[in-house]
């Protein structure tokens, strides 16, 4: 797998790129642990950074500095996002083929040295006409810092199915 920007991300991402388990699960269900505090920083129809890797769903650890993305970059530095007590997670989803597609950070727990995130994807209508251009959804999301050695990306199924 490799991580890069539009143009190209040499940077660190804390050298951890995990694939995201996927389940069909309603809830953090049996893999629920221990509920932690995540906030949804940003999330993006066009995610400025592009992630090669088994999709539906994609996360990695990151840093502001390693993020690359000016806006993000302004918007978090000095907040508690930037903190050393605070981990960033970018969940992105790959390419799709029509705008329309997005996602939402619901909650965050661990079990073990897992980190479990529960996340909703949002599809395009079915009814609707989209243009056909290219997108890419994405979630920033902070959880507190921890030795955690995998990340499973839970309910990531569409919205309203």
């Amino acid at each position: 797998m490799t991580v890069h920007r539009q143009t190209k991300l040499t940077a660190r991402l804390c050298s951890v790129l995990i694939a995201a388990g996927v389940s069909a699960c309603a809830g953090l269900g049996a893999d629920s642990g221990d509920t932690v505090r995540g906030s949804q920083l940003f999330a993006e129809t066009n995610c400025p950074i592009t992630i090669d890797g088994p999709f539906p769903a994609t996360a990695v650890f990151a840093t502001v500095e390693d993020l690359g993305h000016k806006a993000w970059m302004s918007a978090l530095r000095g907040t508690d996002a930037d903190a050393a007590s605070r981990a960033l997670v970018l969940v992105h989803f790959g390419p799709k083929p029509t705008p329309g597609y997005g996602a939402s950070f619901q909650s965050a727990a661990t079990s073990g040295r897992k980190l479990l995130l529960k996340v909703t994807q949002t599809v395009p209508a079915p009814d609707m006409m989209y243009a056909q251009v290219i997108t890419s959804p994405c979630i920033l999301v902070s959880v507190p810092a921890g030795s955690y050695s995998d990340i499973k990306v839970i309910d990531i199924e569409p919205a309203g199915e």
